[in-house]
């Protein structure tokens, strides 16, 4: 059997691979901007960034600059919000692409570009509508700095290079607290994957100060966000030994079947070719790897309801199998056999990518549907309570934001209305509040908010409960 070209050197078909599977998603990330963007976690950082005028970055995870830059610099220079919308889904795509196609041009290391590649199709379904996680971001960032740690290990010793190792280093262990599993597999698998004595030596010494970082990092940033979100380990505790029956193993198995579907093969592949080979550090590797974080994260978060938060954090998982797979399975096909296989799983993902659209396309109609209905309302600063809407709104403590958003970008004028889910929480004293926007949390005033985003002409009227006609 012929060994497969594109693991060696770029290869043309490749890069028009790439370049036809970025901008098939960037073509999608504008189609479905509103979906993308006018929800919950997203639209909040919209209002935060918009209002501050500045970047918002959360717990620590500045890793997340590069793609926040598309939303704070395009309202910098004032662009209507539609456009800020826009730029800000494609920057997603765009961050993605250039991780890609560095990897592959500039680098020279085909086998992270199609790593990347894979990661970024295998098992994205909702995560595509769901943008906000600093963990789906991490892993582009990952590979770009197992490639780049490569590509210097191939070279004399610069010391800016180095410096440039050590700061991609420290933004990778920041930008998400699971960083340090997926930087670790990525060390052991290289490892043992390579020949090339100064990447390993490369390897070895940037794990411990990996460690290091953490460490740094564990004691003296540490943040309650991060602190309350790592609570669900004791539930290792409470299922103790009973891990098999709980809610998200059987909603993971199902969307094994209905989205995650080469994930399996791939993983059965990988190790059947291992265990073939008798590659036994590679095969417990891979099979531990997998089953271990897998168990972790539905251990820690044991209802696994919310899918397209839940798919954020089984992305790593795709990191694991689609570097085993590029490095050891690739490889042992033709060239012209490998990119069909590439080009058939790229296909059918996108293909899948696309049609995931109306389960958020759904809500967003709704709240069309409902600013149309309450457009001749003398007062339109509205309160609605979250069983008066459709489930399928999925998460509403971002409403208001939400709503702000829509209604700007199709009528010209902000709404201020809230879907709250605790009538305690709808006092006299805040029902009755003028020049105020509320949120769940509290409340921004008008003169605080830029005008230029924030067109609200409702500041002579109080909010008023409402119930709508339809859900």
């Amino acid at each position: 059997m012929s060994t497969s070209t594109l693991d060696t050197k770029p290869s043309q078909k490749l890069f028009w691979l790439g370049v036809f599977s970025y901008a098939t998603l960037a073509l999608l990330a504008i189609v479905f901007y509103k979906e993308r963007t006018i929800f919950c976690d997203v639209a909040f950082r919209f209002f935060a960034i918009i209002k501050a005028d500045d970047y918002a970055i959360q717990a620590n995870r500045f890793g997340s600059y590069f793609t926040q830059s598309f939303l704070y610099l395009s309202q910098a220079i004032g662009l209507p919000l539609k456009y800020v919308m826009i730029n800000y889904s494609l920057g997603f795509v765009i961050y993605k692409a250039l991780g890609f196609f560095i990897c592959l041009n500039v680098l020279k290391k085909p086998k992270f570009a199609q790593t990347i590649l894979l990661v970024d199709l295998l098992i994205v379904s909702e995560t595509f509508y769901w943008i906000q996680s600093e963990l789906v971001e991490s892993l582009t960032f990952l590979i770009f700095y197992f490639a780049f740690l490569q590509y210097s290990a191939e070279r004399k010793v610069h010391v800016l290079r180095l410096l440039l190792l050590l700061g991609m280093l420290i933004t990778a262990v920041f930008f998400h607290p699971l960083s340090f599993i997926n930087i670790t597999f990525l060390s052991l698998f290289l490892f043992l994957s390579t020949d090339h004595r100064n990447f390993k030596k490369y390897i070895l010494i940037a794990f411990p100060i990996m460690l290091g970082i953490l460490a740094v990092k564990t004691l003296y940033f540490k943040t309650t966000y991060d602190t309350n979100a790592s609570s669900g380990i004791n539930n290792f505790v409470r299922f103790f030994p009973d891990y098999i029956s709980i809610k998200s193993n059987r909603h993971f198995g199902h969307h094994l079947l209905t989205d995650y579907y080469f994930l399996p093969i791939l993983w059965v592949i990988v190790l059947g070719y291992y265990a073939q080979k008798r590659f036994k550090m590679k095969f417990f590797l891979l099979f531990f790897f997998v089953l271990g974080y897998l168990l972790l994260i539905n251990v820690s978060q044991p209802e696994g309801h919310i899918i397209f938060h839940m798919e954020s954090f089984y992305m790593p998982l795709s990191l694991f199998i689609s570097l085993a797979f590029v490095q050891d399975i690739l490889p042992l096909l033709a060239s012209k056999k490998a990119i069909t296989l590439l080009t058939f799983i790229v296909v059918c993902r996108l293909i899948h990518i696309g049609f995931q659209h109306e389960k958020f396309s759904k809500p967003l109609e709704w709240k069309q549907a409902l600013l149309k209905e309450t457009a001749h309302l003398e007062n339109k600063k509205l309160a609605i309570y979250y069983k008066d809407a459709p489930e399928n709104l999925m998460l509403t403590w971002g409403s208001s934001y939400e709503f702000w958003m829509l209604s700007t970008i199709e009528t010209g004028v902000a709404r201020s209305i809230i879907i709250y889910d605790n009538p305690n929480t709808m006092t006299p004293g805040r029902m009755h509040l003028k020049n105020v926007f509320l949120s769940q949390w509290g409340g921004s005033a008008y003169n605080d908010l830029p005008k230029a985003y924030f067109p609200f002409q409702d500041s002579t009227h109080g909010y008023v409960f409402y119930k709508p006609l339809a859900k």
